[in-house]
């Protein structure tokens, strides 16, 4: 996702695009033209720079920082679910006193939603994994909630989540009429001052 290299240093931060599998059969070029990204990264409450991508090369001071990443991705124009994506990703870092490259401790969530292969319901309860950066001390996750909408994000409801082991949560996802979307949005903070915040329009459509 992102390293930081060098006492005057540079990061280079990327994320992936989340695409639904009916993307598979439309080229790159299709993705680029018909969607809009924007990367953002703030530091202690002051934006650093901004990238139209996903991808993205920022200069930063070495000494410790509070940083925020956002990712806002609109397929709307191209896909029929994940419509609007918004990430943000808050962690603390500061510089290597070499040329070395360091890895910063990012959080991401794994979703497992009860879909069948073409993205309707097949049941009502999704589980949630959280994941960590690997080669960072892992931090304990001391929250995870959940949001739903019906009405593609005007209003959202809060889900009941019960917490299972191993960082993984589970959660009832709404009923919705046919054709219809439903949204999610999650927030997990961990007890070294990391956090991620994801909202996903349309995650799914139903039946």
């Amino acid at each position: 996702m992102a390293s930081f290299i060098g006492s005057a240093r540079a990061t280079r931060a990327s994320s992936p695009a989340l695409i639904d599998r009916s993307m598979r059969s439309r080229d790159a070029s299709s993705w680029r033209s018909d969607t809009t990204r924007l990367l953002t990264l703030y530091r202690n409450g002051t934006k650093v720079g901004e990238h139209p991508e996903s991808f993205g090369n920022f200069t930063l001071p070495a000494a410790m920082g509070t940083y925020r990443l956002t990712y806002d991705v609109d397929a709307s124009a191209l896909l029929p679910v994940s419509t609007r994506v918004s990430t943000a990703w808050t962690f603390q870092s500061a510089g290597p006193s070499d040329t070395e490259s360091i890895p910063v401790p990012l959080l991401s969530v794994d979703y497992a939603l009860p879909l069948g292969e073409a993205n309707h319901p097949n049941g009502s309860v999704a589980e949630f994994a959280v994941r960590q950066t690997r080669g960072v001390q892992q931090q304990e996750i001391t929250s995870f909630s959940l949001w739903t909408s019906v009405d593609d994000g005007t209003t959202w409801q809060p889900a009941r989540v019960e917490r299972l082991e191993d960082s993984r949560y589970a959660a009832e996802v709404p009923e919705q009429d046919a054709d219809r979307g439903v949204s999610l949005r999650v927030a997990v903070k961990a007890s070294g001052g990391s956090e991620f915040e994801q909202t996903i329009i349309r995650a799914y459509l139903a039946e």
